[in-house]
């Protein structure tokens, strides 16, 4: 009798030691058991049995495991101090809709003792519109609910400022309408979910503008030694990248070269110092954003020698000069026929003059 006695005392303490208390605890709690897809989901599980026992979690009836390729973690910690002594943490990223459900977390004890947590995934769609920076045409961008019961965009925000129903703005629950877009309507849109959730909720919507330069002029004459600027003037939304080109090789901001703001775009300006000759080229900036759209714009440099401008003025008094010497040359041999041409001609006398000569003296005479 003592001896039953005994083995049923001894049963109650081991069946005592390890019945445990479990508890889950969800890391997200300002949602409530909602999350939104891509975000991290992040549950606690605490265990009053503080030994290497299989404590584990599950995700509608299957086990889960630590997968680095699904971005799933699970970090078990021994020894905490007070009522729970172990603790099963399990940190799953970039979450999807089809991880709505149950996740239990079950104690490896005899007694299997349980929790259940119900995690719901919501999803927030966003489309985006892009238009021509030149063209005044409609756009619409839009945000689609999936998973949220009773849900519905509640509000629209544009650079902090709510939106309401206006000759520019047309609002369709989830959708947008900006009428007549333009440069000064690009950017980024905020859409607001409604409750049930215990926070707000916004989402981004973009509506962009195509990469435009604006022409430069065909050609650019500096003289050689002179800086040369260039500016590039983008519009368009957003801007992802600038660049600029000496004929068709990518420059970089090193030695004469330097790039400077403009518009907002760090290297925006092109600038070479102390121009050389062989700095004659064609120079181009381009533009791109990340749907990989751009556009790109060229001009013509020319490096003129710092002296190109006194060869024709040289040219000109050379010119001159050997005119004025032709000219001097010309009249001074004019000057001396003409003097020539002034002397008087001494006729000679012939035999005949001395005759009628001869014939006055003797009638003289007689």
């Amino acid at each position: 009798m003592d001896l039953q006695f005994a083995v049923i005392l001894l049963a109650m303490i081991y069946w005592k030691e390890v019945d445990s208390i479990v508890t889950a605890e969800n890391m997200n709690p300002s949602m409530g058991d909602y999350i939104m897809e891509d975000d991290t989901l992040d549950l606690k599980c605490k265990t009053s049995i503080d030994k290497d026992n299989d404590v584990s979690w599950w995700f509608n009836g299957t086990k889960l495991d630590a997968s680095a390729e699904e971005g799933r973690e699970i970090i078990r910690t021994h020894g905490l101090a007070g009522e729970f002594k172990t603790q099963l943490q399990l940190r799953w990223s970039n979450i999807s809709l089809v991880n709505s459900g149950v996740f239990t977390c079950i104690d490896g004890s005899p007694t299997r003792d349980s929790h259940d947590t119900t995690i719901k995934v919501f999803k927030v769609e966003t489309v985006p519109d892009t238009i021509n920076s030149t063209a005044a045409t409609d756009a619409y961008l839009s945000c689609l609910v999936t998973g949220l019961p009773d849900s519905n965009i509640d509000s629209w925000f544009f650079k902090g400022k709510k939106l309401s129903e206006s000759a520019k703005y047309n609002i369709n629950g989830s959708t947008l309408t900006v009428k007549n877009a333009e440069k000064a309507d690009a950017g980024t849109y905020d859409c607001l979910v409604e409750p049930p959730l215990s926070r707000n909720v916004t989402k981004n919507v973009n509506l962009f503008l195509y990469p435009e330069i604006e022409n430069f002029k065909k050609s650019k004459n500096i003289v050689e030694g002179d800086p040369l600027r260039l500016d590039c003037k983008i519009h368009g939304h957003p801007i992802d990248d600038v660049n600029w080109y000496k004929d068709d090789t990518l420059l970089q901001g090193v030695g004469r070269v330097k790039f400077e703001p403009f518009q907002g775009y760090p290297n925006g300006t092109l600038r070479i110092l102390e121009l050389e000759d062989s700095d004659r080229a064609n120079y181009s900036c381009e533009v791109t954003n990340r749907q990989g759209e751009g556009d790109r714009k060229y001009i013509l440099v020319r490096v003129k020698d710092r002296y190109a401008a006194l060869w024709p003025f040289l040219g000109i008094v050379a010119e001159v000069t050997i005119l004025c010497l032709i000219i001097f040359i010309y009249e001074k041999r004019r000057s001396r026929k003409d003097l020539d041409d002034d002397e008087p001609v001494k006729q000679p006398l012939n035999a005949n003059d001395h005759k009628a000569e001869e014939v006055r003296q003797r009638n003289v005479r007689t």
